[in-house]
């Protein structure tokens, strides 16, 4: 048992945002210049989630985006890693889950891509790390509401999120539960091999570049699920898994939710919210059976 927890430890602690040291790759294109960012008007304000998830009594917290009223996005990884599910998720729209958690909502449904699914929620560089929830209740107002917009290469944008600071030779800083922002720079989509052009590789720009929030969040823990904004606002990327060392990583991976708009649409277009139920859990069928017949072996967490 000793043993069991101990692996649940270093798994809960990885999973709540994943780094590799062997992901990064020569881009094709040049680095953003630094005099090319512009500082943005905040156009995450009250579309930034924090999310918190339970497995067996721990709680953690970590990132999501607020679609509408009803809807919003995060990464598949927030339900289901590694063979791992979780319940219980709530979402909040302060500016910190601690001190200031803001509205809170219920997770009442959530929805994985399929592709998520059908690696049982291993990041393979593949598979399509995404997810929309459903709120129990209305969260915002319409004047709110996001669009999902397009990524060019080399476009200088701002993630937004509640990733914990660290700092290059020292490593994680303690958690604080702030919501944070940074600007970071299109590098090249995906890595050429490992890592799908269904992401976006991202180089963050230089410590003393960040605008607005305080500073730090950048590729670690809690980091996952921070939405991309360009200039116009619009929601372009949900950053899903970092790379770099592993004290402060370099740069990050985000889904390019352009080439998933439709799919994110066909549920967030219904604009009604659901009253919450105990771990109400949408799967596909394939799924369940193969989650039914994983909990009658024994063969992991059910």
């Amino acid at each position: 048992m000793d043993k069991l927890l101990k692996i649940f430890a270093t798994f809960v602690v990885a999973s709540a945002f994943c780094f590799s040291t062997n992901l990064f790759a020569q881009s094709m294109h040049g680095e953003p210049e630094l005099e090319d960012a512009v500082p943005y008007s905040l156009p995450y304000e009250g579309q930034q989630l924090w999310i918190s998830r339970e497995y067996d009594g721990v709680i953690q917290h970590f990132s999501a985006v607020r679609i509408n009223r009803c809807w919003g996005v995060t990464a598949g990884h927030a339900f289901l890693s590694s063979g791992f599910e979780f319940t219980n998720h709530q979402v909040g729209d302060g500016s910190n889950w601690d001190t200031d958690p803001g509205t809170m909502r219920d997770v009442a449904e959530f929805h994985m891509h399929p592709t998520w699914e059908a690696v049982n929620g291993h990041w393979d560089g593949q598979a399509v790390d995404l997810a929309v929830i459903r709120f129990d209740q209305q969260l915002g107002s319409v004047q709110d509401d996001l669009e999902i917009g397009t990524l060019e290469l080399d476009e200088i944008f701002e993630y937004a999120g509640f990733g914990r600071r660290a700092l290059p030779g020292v490593g994680l800083l303690p958690v604080d539960g702030q919501r944070r922002a940074w600007d970071a720079g299109a590098h090249d989509w995906g890595n050429g091999g490992t890592v799908s052009d269904k992401y976006v590789r991202s180089r963050f720009m230089q410590p003393g570049h960040y605008l607005h929030l305080p500073m730090g969040g950048v590729g670690t823990t809690g980091g996952s699920g921070s939405g991309g904004f360009n200039l116009d606002g619009d929601l372009i990327a949900l950053l899903v898994t970092g790379y770099g060392s592993p004290d402060y990583n370099g740069g990050t991976y985000g889904v390019r939710l352009d080439l998933y708009e439709d799919w994110i649409e066909s549920y967030t277009d219904d604009m009604s919210c659901l009253p919450s139920r105990p771990s109400l859990n949408i799967l596909s069928k394939s799924f369940a059976a193969h989650l039914a017949t994983r909990c009658r072996v024994g063969s992991g967490p059910c």
